[in-house]
């Protein structure tokens, strides 16, 4: 059963977010993952946050943290992924596509990825 007080923060990160207040919703999102660290759903939305600010460092540490929260959260995956492919380390980010693949193979965005970011490393090769 989730806390109620942390899945309350959430909502207002949820508020913020939709109002392009990145920064609050991390904020909020960051203190409902303190009162209930075993939902990796918290930590999902402040990596999103990150995207959006375009600050891939702790947008990488946000999904680190939403993976070790539950490894079998698909998304956590996707949102290394990105961040990695955003601070071009492309061998790390296949890494990350990979694992998530080994726990839902049929994935569409981890697929979608992997085929791009697979594609620029032999551009970068060529």
């Amino acid at each position: 059963m989730p806390n109620a007080q942390a899945e309350a923060l959430k909502a207002e990160g949820n508020s913020f977010f939709k109002a392009g207040k990145y920064a609050e919703a991390i904020a909020k999102y960051d203190a409902a993952s303190s009162i209930d660290p075993s939902v990796p759903a918290y930590q999902s939305n402040a990596a999103a946050c990150w995207e959006k600010i375009q600050n891939y460092e702790k947008m990488e540490e946000a999904a680190r943290k939403c993976i070790a929260a539950d490894k079998a959260f698909v998304k956590g995956y996707f949102r290394l992924a990105t961040a990695l492919k955003n601070r071009n380390d492309l061998s790390s980010c296949i890494k990350a596509l990979e694992s998530g693949l080994a726990i839902q193979s049929t994935n569409a965005d981890l697929k979608r990825m992997k085929k791009e970011v697979t594609e620029l490393q032999r551009v970068d090769q060529v």
